[in-house]
């Protein structure tokens, strides 16, 4: 959808100057001043284009290091947990041999 309305754009900008160059330039002029008009529409559309690319890698870099902070982070609470449950294994075992000995 994007894209059609990003083409949409250009063609209109295009045809918006072809038509403002059409009226200041004189009839044999006016092929080069649309070259050039279209030349330079094409150099825009392209450094737009560069920079859509480019956001899209910036944004799928920071979901990568978003999911390697979240792996992080589960591998983290895992370990916890296991710590946690380890303690609590050593403190039954304690209370039972407590027990055993009274």
């Amino acid at each position: 959808m994007s894209i059609f309305i990003n083409f949409s754009v250009v063609k209109a900008t295009f045809q918006r100057q072809l038509c403002q160059t059409i009226r200041i330039t004189p009839i044999g002029a006016i092929s080069m001043s649309t070259q050039d008009l279209a030349r330079q529409l094409m150099a825009q559309e392209r450094k737009h284009d560069e920079n859509l690319h480019e956001n899209m890698l910036n944004r799928a870099e920071q979901e990568v290091e978003t999911t390697n902070e979240i792996e992080e982070k589960a591998r983290e609470l895992m370990a916890q947990e296991r710590k946690h449950d380890e303690n609590l294994q050593e403190n039954m075992l304690n209370r039972a041999e407590q027990e055993v000995i009274k």
